[in-house]
């Protein structure tokens, strides 16, 4: 009985052990979806919160108005660079759009533009409360051919909504893209310099 009584409660301990193992196994899963998931809902009100008028389109897009879209990443704070800018991903297969990112090789948190007018990029906010002027630093022109997106930097001084305190930083035909802004050289502020995290105004198309 003793010998029986042993296997018993091995057999039990081995279960029980088995069944731990199996939910730390489910929980290790299942953990990195929900972080996910949580990572995606709190950009969300973020993108919510600082942009007044924002709406939430799609559970992973909300729309900032003035033809301006983000589409939230549960990395998209801190995500690796990638091969591929997803500016056409995002928006299967309408063209159209002018793709900005916030760190090089399409890292970040990302700002898709497609009205055809002038943004000032201080006027949208990113989920964490920061403005989008002084930010960007790689671009992505999957616009229609025969549109350039203009770039400019405000000079500091007198109405930021005048193209008069501008300096054009780059220009972008549409098909084009820049991968890294901190080698590519600006056309101004100051002459040979680069438009790495300069840019505060965009002329879409």
């Amino acid at each position: 009985m003793r010998r029986i009584g042993s296997a018993m409660v091995a057999t039990a301990a081995v279960a029980v052990a088995t069944t731990a193992v199996s939910g730390a196994a489910h929980a290790a899963t299942s953990a990195p979806h929900d972080t996910a998931g949580a990572t995606v809902e709190s950009q969300v009100a973020g993108l919510l919160k600082y942009n007044k008028g924002a709406k939430r389109i799609a559970a992973d897009k909300v729309d900032l108005g003035q033809g301006a879209v983000v589409t939230v990443h549960p990395d998209s704070a801190v995500s690796p660079a990638v091969s591929v800018s997803l500016c056409s991903f995002r928006h299967g297969d309408a063209v159209g759009w002018l793709c900005l990112y916030q760190n090089d090789n399409w890292g970040g948190e990302n700002l898709d533009l497609t009205v055809c007018t002038n943004v000032n990029l201080s006027t949208k906010y990113m989920s964490n409360g920061r403005p989008w002027n002084d930010q960007i630093s790689s671009i992505d022109n999957d616009q229609t051919s025969n549109v350039t997106s203009v770039f400019y930097n405000y000079d500091g001084s007198g109405d930021p909504n005048s193209s008069s305190n501008w300096q054009v930083l780059l220009r972008l035909p549409a098909g084009h893209y820049l991968r890294d802004l901190s080698k590519d050289k600006s056309l101004s502020n100051p002459p040979g310099g680069y438009a790495n995290d300069k840019i505060d105004i965009v002329h879409v198309c």
